[in-house]
């Protein structure tokens, strides 16, 4: 009751001020920032007057009247006044310098609250935006992190996988494994990121050790069709290739073996063809090259996959060390009849515009390379040493130059490439070349000829001598 007399009093007391024209200096137009206290002390105040020889008079003010609150900071532009009540006073005996002696209230105290609610409002905001961020790129590290630890363990996952011992021993060391890196990574999204990095960080260099141990070697039990690697002798012109491939194929599991030993005079040889046979669509084939004699004899090399007896090709068996590299030299009715005949590839023949010196380089260097995987030998890998790229560095070792390309990985488009480096019969488009050249329906026509290698060859124009390139 107390509280709210004075409240009532106050609003009075404001309300004679106002009529007696006295007024807080610069208060009504809310540019002063105002505070109270208990104890108040007042500056500013003018007297103001509706007669107009007072109005216009000088103003008279009250120096050094500030209102401080006792619990408040300073408030600009009130646009409310509240209702914390100030002691009557008489202006003349607290100022000393007015002649007015109305009672009067002083101003109200009570600080704007909409101010300071809106200041609280907005730095609640702002924690809640940064408490928010924070979140974000709290939950975006961990995936990160997930990433790093998880490319990395599913890739050991596979090498055990593939390369670890036993079926039922292998399966275990897979689950193992497993469980293993679920507890790294539910460790490490409990908060226990070092932890989880350093034991992960022991366990996959382990691996890593155990990984380098893993060295190729010649001496198991392989595929019929990759039992032997092609080995060579060269003396002078005269090239002696043993275990060169001449299978009667009948079915894809019924087959002739014949590994024969055969010999080349490299100064008959007049051409070279490559042979690509599509088995997986337009993007996926496999590379032969083959060399042609003026006697008539073909000697086709094929970088193959050395499988185990009993396995069967895996893409992704060749990221993991699980085959060896073997190189073939073999009768053209063999390895390109088996691909067409047999299995139900779709072959297409190019003639390669090449110096005669390159082609004898060529040549020797399929020779050089099947010499060097008997004496040491070598993972096959789906990407970095396969039938297309280990004859991409040959060509680049004989020619020099030879521009990267994505085809090269995608052998399926590798005439494109050939093409546009200028090693196919510019006379005709790439579409041209890859109609005449196509080979299919001739190879399983001719089947088991004698002149097999002519007739896959009906149709296809011929490079003359004098339309191939210079030597450099």
């Amino acid at each position: 009751m107390i509280r709210k007399s004075r409240n009532e009093q106050a609003r009075a007391g404001f309300r004679r001020l106002q009529k007696a024209g006295l007024h807080l200096d610069g208060y009504a137009a809310a540019g002063i920032s105002i505070e109270g206290s208990a104890g108040y002390r007042h500056c500013h105040i003018e007297q103001r007057h509706e007669h107009p020889a007072v109005r216009d008079g000088p103003t008279i003010e009250v120096p050094r009247l500030k209102i401080e609150r006792h619990h408040g900071a300073a408030a600009g532009g009130a646009d409310e006044l509240d209702s914390e009540l100030f002691d009557k006073r008489d202006i003349k005996s607290k100022c000393g310098r007015l002649s007015h002696t109305k009672p009067y209230l002083a101003p109200p105290v009570h600080v704007n609250q909409t101010l300071r609610r809106a200041q609280h409002d907005a730095g609640t905001m702002s924690s809640m935006l940064t408490a928010g961020s924070a979140s974000i790129l709290r939950f975006a590290a961990l995936l990160l992190a997930t990433l790093l630890l998880g490319v990395p363990a599913v890739w050991a996952a596979l090498a055990l996988w593939y390369q670890a011992p036993g079926g039922a021993l292998k399966s275990v060391l897979v689950l193992l494994w497993s469980g293993f890196t679920l507890g790294i990574l539910i460790a490490l999204w409990q908060g226990r990121a070092g932890l989880a990095f350093l034991s992960f960080a022991l366990a996959f260099a382990a691996l890593l050790v155990w990984w380098q141990s893993i060295t190729p070697t010649n001496e198991r039990l392989w595929a019929d069709d990759v039992a032997q690697i092609t080995n060579g002798t060269v003396d002078g012109n005269h090239v002696t290739l043993r275990n060169v491939r001449n299978f009667d194929w009948r079915s894809d599991g019924d087959y002739t073996q014949r590994w024969e030993t055969r010999g080349y005079d490299l100064d008959k040889l007049t051409s070279v063809d490559m042979i690509m046979s599509y088995w997986d669509g337009w993007a996926i084939a496999h590379m032969l090259v083959s060399f042609g004699f003026d006697d008539g004899q073909h000697v086709a090399f094929s970088v193959e996959v050395r499988r185990r007896k009993n396995e069967t090709y895996s893409e992704l068996g060749g990221f993991f060390k699980r085959d060896g590299l073997s190189i073939i030299a073999a009768d053209e009715r063999d390895v390109i009849r088996v691909r067409t005949n047999i299995r139900g590839e779709d072959d297409y023949l190019y003639r390669i515009r090449m110096p005669l010196p390159a082609m004898r380089s060529l040549f020797l260097g399929y020779v050089e390379q099947a010499d060097g995987l008997v004496n040491t030998p070598r993972f096959y890998n789906t990407i970095t040493v396969n039938c297309t790229t280990l004859v991409y560095h040959m060509m680049k070792r004989i020619i020099g130059y030879l521009p990267w390309s994505y085809r090269l990985l995608f052998t399926g488009y590798l005439p494109a490439y050939v093409y546009r480096v200028g090693g196919l019969d510019q006379r005709f488009t790439l579409e041209e070349l890859r109609a005449l050249g196509r080979i299919t329906d001739r190879a399983r026509q001719s089947d088991r000829s004698d002149n097999f290698s002519a007739d896959i060859r009906k149709g296809i124009p011929i490079i003359e001598p004098a339309d191939l390139p210079p030597a450099p």
